[in-house]
């Protein structure tokens, strides 16, 4: 008995714990009670006397005073009862405002503040500003009164100013703070704290990535988004949380399940264009200023300050502090050849120097219910079996497509209900055996096995940490997250782990040493079955009537190559049948990617405010994916079968057993390093200078190797050795034939060297001049140095009107300033060499047994940058104490030397392998308008209403006269005009279509040329003339309006996008079937408008979906169709993208349980469109051809999260 409570007392104490602390708690809440803490007594004074009174950072804490000290009608008295018993005494300062210190040295907290051994004068005044939550403000304004010495605060906060005396007033002033003085008395040290202003700007200070500069000193397009705006999107993907907040940028969501799960996580090593979740979102920074495909259209990532080739979904959204968006040339341009497309920089959290701990936790659930298949309007069973039953009553479909001969396994079998139509047709089945079979048939729709057995609803979880805290000479911010991702597809999967460590030092007291290291995770499995694989119009298409499992439960095979000819091949070889619920079970294809990064940067200031770093990056990034089709697979079975000739008793490679395995591994190493000098210099109170000088070298070093391996055991890592050489294996054709899967290495290697300046000049506040260049040297980049190494560079102009003394009777304007920008950005592309490259040829291959080579591409020793210049004017305003507030910019953008491949002479084309030539020669100018609104609508304690309006045009036009339409193919213009790339006079996202004019009595598509004159398919057109153009594809006007809403602890906040002026095909039917080599590829395409189209004499009358035929001429007639004006719809549409309620528990509560903020989240995503101009129920981001999974539009997610800040 005395063993068991002795067992239990462990448990007792542990609970004594916490019951004594809230003992304790209460206790101290009682004695509270009667006392008033000293940062509320001077609160009150302030409010009393309309007094200014300054103090250092956690100086009132923890002191307290009787209310009955406030009594008394002279400020200075009041303040001697209540500071004095505190040992604590105030200096005066100015009128009504005075400074807080303590009393004496020796109750001082030498952390905070340190003494000088000199009463007289100093050498020097070290302090550090922050913000009442304790993080440094940088650029902060600091000089001493009625003097010319002065500095500026740097990223930490911290400045130095010389020469100072005991009865100095130091001022100090910052965009977004109260402005504060302290005497300096025999201080060496100082802390001050600032209060935020209400009803200012939150775009206070910005950062370039080389520099940080106050909103008010910045000449250039520039945008911020803080934290606080990034939270109210819960997504896992940072690019998601970007749509709708800045004008200018515009960002397209391809998916409605994925976040960074992308359809696509494999980096495309030839490609020069972002291919890591290409399809899954877009982003664009005003438009686009190239038009080659292989010149990258993306903006230029930076995170913490050095530039990234990650894709954003690999970092943790909350770890980021804000994100800057550099738009025009003076902002952007000090990045040189990317600055074209725009610049992200991002900047991670950092520790608050406090010296108390900081820990928060929060978490994310989403789910959904599962897409709806019916958006994607394909025929039911019944239609598609009539489509099938005509498709061989006019041959298209006939006894070729069920023939035994050697040829027909590489054809697709078109399915039972059309080969027993062929059968019925060639008097081998009765008509009563027929209607048996195909009649119970037409009544199955397959997409509720569909739904059951592929796909799923989505759901994800995340959970962050992270720890921060710091003082003077430390500070640092630690966090952790994972995520954990299931989209709709069954058997995909997502997961991802994020490490951020960040950390600042003080060495001897003046240099800085920051350091920023990140580690992400990724392990994603992809395998599913998508809708893309299922309705593939491109080969075996899972017809309306196939189900995929029979009553019990089993999956059905079926045949994808003729029965009757599969059927006598004999025991060798494999089941040739495809059962769609086996290959989800034996599917094995998975994606790692773990990536690593460091920024370390080294400050040293050298002599009133000018300032020595040293910057490295390194980024590496290893990727395995692997792609395994075991034994039982159907592409194992298939290849095996394909490499037994016919007779063998066996497969000519040898494997008996394992499956197929192929490997594509990835590294990337990418290094910066750069050294910079830095001068913020504050003369007097009306000269302020800023400048920046430095060079960089950067390397970007890329590699990929793949290889397949046959009969590969996963247990034991063995596979079978086999011969990659080409045409090495007999086959079932008869002749030798080539494996494929041979190993492979790519390595691609960039280099650049960079020479940058920058300076701004402000005087009085009121004029800013800024300026910049980049001298960019790139070693792919052509022979000729004055092509290959070219600067880059901006100029900027700033009156800041509002601080004119004619503009100080306008009481209710509080800020108006007036910028002015024009400069130059590049952009530059890694597809194109300066050397004439050449393909060595297999000696096998070649009929004289000899080493032979082709050339790629020829030489283009003039390759040079691509250019765009920029003007760029803009306002910034403020109203009625700031509750209206924004930003104004119109732009105008002129690319020249654009690449573009042109059309080469015909004797060329065979020389070269090509029939283009890739040169720097094409231009086009565009020109937009960016608008930001701020409104305060209400603000009271206890209600808050805050609401935003973005509002972006963006449009361009090829001004380029080699953009001639003799260049483009008849063919093309008459009856593929979706190919037509461009023209001179037109935006570079144009759209032309057909004229359409009905169907003939065949019902074959007539359009009508530009005189009004109809045209049959038979006929070509003259020129492009005779299309009509329909408008962009792109969407020239954007934006979005958000608004918060506040009353106590609760929080409402919405989110609704909008686009207008673009247009769009609608999806329709992509091809018919047309005969080849004596038969028809049975190919389906599932599209609901077949169901619609002309079957006889007279339909011309009812529909404009043309007639099937057997020849050439219905393919011809199909393309008139889907690419007439009759189905181009409107764009335009306002959507609903996220609403959010949360819940903030009372403040007087927690402080019981010791947590500091405490608050729920319940929050729908896409939840629809509001309103859309097209009228067939489409979504205009959502409106791509059957057969692509993102046809899927999103169904709304609901998303729990709570955030606990201890």
């Amino acid at each position: 008995m005395k063993i068991t409570e002795n067992r239990w007392q462990p448990i007792r104490c542990l609970l004594m714990v916490p019951v004594t602390s809230l003992l304790f708690t209460a206790g101290q809440q009682t004695f509270a009670q009667q006392k008033l803490s000293l940062k509320q007594a001077i609160k009150q004074i302030e409010q009393r006397f309309n007094a200014n009174l300054s103090y250092e950072h956690n100086l009132l804490n923890g002191k307290t005073v009787d209310p009955e000290m406030l009594k008394g009608n002279r400020l200075e008295e009041v303040l001697k009862k209540v500071l004095y018993p505190n040992q604590l005494v105030f200096l005066y300062v100015d009128e009504r405002s005075y400074s807080i210190v303590r009393r004496s040295a020796e109750d001082r907290d030498a952390s905070t503040v340190r003494y000088g051994t000199d009463p007289e004068m100093m050498d020097r005044v070290a302090g550090t500003v922050l913000s009442a939550g304790g993080k440094p403000i940088p650029l902060a304004s600091v000089w001493v009164k009625d003097t010319r010495k002065g500095a500026k605060s740097d990223e930490n906060g911290r400045f130095l100013i010389y020469d100072i005396k005991p009865t100095d007033v130091i001022m100090i002033t910052a965009v977004g703070y109260e402005s504060t003085a302290i005497t300096a008395g025999n201080r060496s040290q100082l802390t001050f704290t600032m209060q935020e202003k209400d009803h200012l700007l939150e775009e206070a200070v910005i950062s370039t990535g080389y520099q940080k500069i106050s909103k008010e000193r910045a000449t250039g397009s520039v945008s911020l988004i803080t934290a606080k705006e990034l939270e109210k999107i819960p997504s896992a993907n940072l690019i998601q949380r970007l749509e709708g907040q800045v004008p200018g940028v515009q960002v397209t969501i391809g998916t409605g399940d994925r976040t960074f799960t992308y359809n696509n996580n494999q980096l495309g090593i030839y490609s020069s264009t972002r291919t890591i979740g290409q399809n899954d979102y877009g982003l664009t920074v005003r438009g686009v200023g190239s038009i080659d495909s292989d010149t990258e259209k993306s903006p230029l990532i930076v995170i913490d300050g050095a530039i990234s080739s990650i894709d954003l979904a690999m970092l943790n959204p909350n770890d980021v502090d804000n994100i800057t968006v550099l738009k025009d040339a003076a902002a952007a341009s000090i990045y040189g050849v990317r600055a074209a497309n725009g610049v992200i920089v991002v900047t991670t959290k950092k520790g608050s120097v406090t010296g108390v701990p900081k820990i928060n936790f929060s978490m994310n659930t989403t789910f959904s219910g599962k897409p709806d298949l019916g958006y994607l309007r394909t025929m039911n069973s019944a239609q598609m079996i009539d489509y099938q039953e005509e498709l061989v009553a006019k041959n298209i479909l006939n006894g070729n497509n069920i023939a035994t001969n050697l040829y027909s396994y590489s054809t697709y079998y078109p399915g039972e209900v059309a080969a027993a139509a062929i059968r019925l047709k060639n008097g081998q089945m009765t008509q009563a055996d027929y209607d048996a079979l195909v009649n119970p048939l037409k009544s199955i729709d397959n997409r509720s096995q569909i739904q059951q057995y592929l796909l799923r609803p989505m759901s994800s979880q995340q959970y962050n940490l992270s720890i921060s805290n710091g003082t003077e000479n430390n500070n640092y911010f630690y966090s952790a997250s994972y995520a954990n991702e299931n989209p709709y597809t069954k058997g995909e999967n997502g997961k991802r782990l994020t490490l951020n460590l960040n950390n600042n030092w003080k060495l001897f007291k003046i240099a800085t040493l920051s350091t920023s290291i990140r580690g992400t995770f990724f392990r994603n499995r992809q395998n599913g079955i998508g809708l893309s694989q299922i309705y593939d119009t491109g080969g075996s298409t899972l017809l309306p009537y196939q189900l995929l499992a029979d009553e019990h439960g089993n999956g059905i095979a079926y045949d994808r190559l003729t029965p009757g000819f599969v059927d006598v091949l004999g025991p060798a070889y494999k089941d040739w049948r495809y059962n769609y619920l086996q290959e989800l079970e034996l599917m094995d294809r998975s994606l790692k990617n773990n990536n690593y990064s460091a920024v370390i940067n080294l400050a040293i200031p050298i002599y009133k405010g000018l300032k020595g770093s040293v910057m490295y990056s390194n980024e590496r990034s290893f990727g395995n994916n692997r792609t395994y089709n075991g034994e039982g697979s159907y592409a194992n079975r298939s290849l095996l079968n394909r490499f037994t000739p016919i007779g063998a008793s066996t497969n000519s490679i040898g494997i008996n057993k394992g499956g197929i395995n192929n490997i594509i591994n990835t590294d990337v190493n990418n290094y910066t390093v750069r050294g910079q000098l830095s001068y913020d210099a504050l003369l007097g109170q009306k000269h302020d200078i800023s400048a920046i000088a430095g060079s960089e070298i950067r390397q970007t070093e890329t590699g990929q190797g793949n290889i397949t391996y046959y009969g590969y055991n996963m247990q034991t890592g063995f596979n079978t050795a086999v011969s990659y050489l080409p045409n090495a294996y007999p086959s079932i054709q008869g002749f030798n034939e080539s494996l494929g899967g041979a190993p492979q290495q790519a390595d691609r290697r960039r280099r650049f060297l960079s020479y940058f300046s920058n300076a701004a000049y402000t005087y009085d506040g009121r004029f800013t001049f800024s300026g910049s260049v980049r001298y960019d040297d790139y070693n792919n980049f052509g022979l000729d140095r004055s092509f290959r190494a070219t600067p880059l560079w901006s100029s900027g102009f700033k009156w800041n009107l509002r601080k004119e003394s004619f503009m100080n009777s306008l009481h209710w304007l509080n800020q108006l300033g007036f910028r002015a920008t024009y400069g130059v950005n590049g952009n530059i592309t890694q597809d194109v060499r300066p050397f004439t490259y050449i393909s060595l040829d297999d000696a096998s291959r070649n009929p004289t047994a000899q080493p032979s080579a082709s050339i790629i591409a020829i030489a283009n020793p003039q390759l040079r940058w691509e250019k765009t210049y920029v003007t760029n004017l803009g306002l910034d305003f403020g109203l009625l104490d700031n509750r209206l507030s924004g930003t104004l910019d119109y732009y105008v953008k002129k690319g020249r030397d654009l690449l573009y491949g042109f059309p080469i002479a015909a004797p060329y084309v065979g020389t070269i392998n090509a029939g283009s030539l890739k040169r720097n020669t094409a231009t086009m100018s565009g020109r937009g308008i960016d608008l930001g609104l701020n409104g305060i609508l209400l603000r009271s304690a206890d209600w808050q209403w805050d609401m935003t309006a973005n509002f972006s045009y963006n449009t361009n036009k090829i001004t380029d006269n080699r953009f001639d339409p003799a260049d483009i193919s008849t063919f093309t213009y008459s009856y593929t005009p979706i190919g037509i790339s461009y023209l001179e006079g037109y935006p570079s996202d144009k759209l032309f279509a057909f004229r359409h004019a009905g169907l003939d009595a065949n019902g074959l598509t007539q359009i009508y040329n530009k005189e009004g004159d109809i045209v049959s398919v038979k006929e070509t057109l003259k020129s492009v003339d005779d299309l009509k153009y329909m408008g962009r594809t792109v969407a020239p006007y954007f934006g979005s309006l958000k608004t918060n809403l506040r009353y106590k602890q609760w929080s409402f906040y919405a989110l609704m996008t909008y686009q207008f002026g673009s247009v769009f095909m609608k999806p329709s039917i992509e091809s018919y079937m047309t005969p080849s080599r004596g038969f028809t590829l049975p190919k389906f395409d599932l599209s609901a408008d077949i169901a619609d189209r002309w079957r006889q004499a007279g339909d011309e009358v009812t529909t404009n979906v043309p007639a099937v035929t057997a020849d050439i001429y219905g393919q011809y007639s199909l393309y008139r169709y889907s690419y007439s004006d009759i189905n181009v719809l409107k764009g335009d549409y306002i959507r609903l993208r996220e609403i959010s309620l949360s819940y903030a528990l009372p403040k007087d509560f927690l402080r019981r349980i010791k947590i500091e903020q405490v608050s729920l989240t319940g929050s729908v995503r896409n939840l629809g469109l509001i309103w859309t101009a097209n009228k067939e129920g489409i979504d205009p981001d959502f409106a791509n051809y059957v057969g692509n999974t993102t046809n899927l539009r999103p169904v709304p997610s609901y998303n729990f999260s709570i955030n606990v800040n201890f």
